[in-house]
């Protein structure tokens, strides 16, 4: 349900309890935290490709989604203002395809992030991550 069907995968969804629910069933597999707008715009920027387009664009963002850029796009999102439906539905895709971290992991990657190891929440911890993967 989460839409995660492969190694370095991100996705996008709001911090609501039925998400938190599945991501602490998924805590054995699975890394999340809230990133920052920094590494949301750049995520966009780089990883993102909306159907039929090469890359996400002012004039694709304008045309479909009535927003005039992807920092305003990320302001919106960071406040929930914007379903994430609704991103589906104008053909941009939440969920991210990211390379292996550079540097790679930096601890075990069968324990948890509080013990020293790479999975699950790391709070803000998960921007240095993305960053890493983008």
């Amino acid at each position: 349900m989460l839409r995660l069907s492969r190694k370095h995968n991100a996705i996008l969804i709001y911090k609501r309890p039925d998400a938190l629910g599945m991501l602490r069933k998924a805590k054995d597999y699975v890394t999340w935290g809230e990133a920052d707008k920094e590494v949301l715009s750049v995520l966009f920027k780089k990883r993102c490709r909306p159907q039929g387009a090469n890359e996400l664009t002012a004039r694709y963002l304008k045309e479909r989604l009535q927003v005039p850029s992807i920092e305003r796009l990320v302001q919106a999102i960071e406040r929930a203002e914007i379903p994430l439906s609704k991103l589906r539905e104008a053909g941009i895709s939440p969920v991210f395809r990211l390379h292996p971290p550079k540097g790679g992991f930096k601890g075990a990657l069968k324990r948890s992030f509080a013990d020293g190891g790479e999975l699950g929440d790391r709070g803000a911890e998960i921007t240095s991550l993305i960053s890493r993967m983008i």
